[in-house]
């Protein structure tokens, strides 16, 4: 199994947060179906499916639990994710109304795609130049808005700033704020940041080979260990013991650069 994440071009990264590819081959000695699990997710993304039983596009949504999907190999699963900020020209593709859920591709944005391309897409895939292709067409036809008051708390809470902080910085009042915010990303701030939280920990704990996992879980601002553990299991319904296992059986790269999808 592999999972690769790609940043867009800078020209994009106001819209795209990255794009990303979760591929099992059929070719691994893993269970038959996998039984797919993903953290808490802060965007929508735009996502082409390719398996033995579906093929086609859906949008799935920002989540505040794991999603989780029984996968049947060779199956090959490419999304698009937007910025939280991003603002759709579509109601039903709103972060409110995907919260926590899938939904099939609006009939607009479908057409937009090749679907002879999207047919002949397996594992292995590695095409990232065609897909910023068609992500560029789709950006064409749909000119997206960015709202710049929920990107100011978005890089904000990356940054790791206290919510109350952000909130005295806005000439607002702190209700105005959270329901734009909400109405927006779909997620409040809390919970857009305790996701943060929790993937930038985990990303931390794929990519380093060093240091201890109670290191790791201090410096992302947890209590102790009881902490992680107890908030952990309340989200995902697994053991973060479980959760390790599994990811340590998928090829996992992250941030890899642009120049990718020039290649």
């Amino acid at each position: 199994m592999r999972y690769t994440e790609i940043s867009p071009v800078p020209a994009l990264q106001d819209f795209i947060h990255n794009y990303w590819c979760f591929e099992v081959s059929g070719n691994e000695p893993v269970s038959f179906p996998v039984q797919h699990r993903t953290l808490p997710e802060c965007q929508r993304s735009v996502v082409l499916i390719s398996h033995p039983y579906y093929r086609g596009i859906r949008i799935a949504g920002p989540r505040t639990e794991a999603f989780q999907l029984p996968v049947f190999p060779p199956a090959v699963f490419i999304g698009i994710r937007f910025q939280p900020w991003v603002i759709w020209p579509f109601e039903a593709l709103s972060g409110l109304s995907l919260l926590n859920d899938t939904a099939d591709a609006p009939t607009e944005i479908a057409s937009v795609w090749d679907a002879d391309w999207i047919g002949q897409i397996k594992p292995g895939f590695d095409d990232w130049a065609r897909l910023q292709e068609q992500t560029e067409a789709l950006l064409s036809a749909f000119p997206l808005q960015s709202h710049a008051l929920v990107r100011y708390i978005c890089h904000s809470l990356t940054q790791k700033r206290l919510i109350k902080e952000i909130v005295a910085d806005i000439p607002a009042s702190t209700r105005v704020i959270q329901r734009t915010f909400k109405q927006t990303t779909g997620l409040t701030m809390k919970q857009y940041a305790s996701n943060l939280r929790q993937r930038k920990l985990w990303e931390d704990m794929v990519q380093s080979s060093s240091g201890s996992m109670l290191e790791t879980i201090l410096d992302h601002g947890y209590f102790d260990q009881s902490h992680f553990i107890h908030e952990f299991q309340r989200r995902m319904q697994v053991s973060h013991q479980d959760f390790r296992k599994y990811l340590n059986s998928i090829q996992v790269s992250l941030d890899l650069s642009e120049d990718l999808v020039h290649s």
